[in-house]
């Protein structure tokens, strides 16, 4: 996973804050998540904790792609 990146006039452009701004701040707070959880090798329960929290996240974003 990639730190995510945004140029600082895309932040402040107002045609740019409605959605994409929003999808910006929860990848960043994934990263952030993700990071914090590769420090050491993950235990199985830990990716499925991770996953489970960020479910609705990504059916909200591609609902086709989760099946449970």
């Amino acid at each position: 996973m990639e730190c995510p990146a945004c140029g600082r006039k895309n932040l402040e452009d107002s045609k740019f804050c409605s959605g994409l701004r929003e999808n910006f701040i929860e990848r960043i707070f994934a990263y952030k998540r993700w990071q914090l959880l590769i420090n050491e090798p993950p235990k199985p329960s830990d990716l499925i904790a991770f996953h489970t929290s960020f479910k609705c996240i990504l059916m909200a974003h591609h609902p086709n792609a989760q099946t449970e």
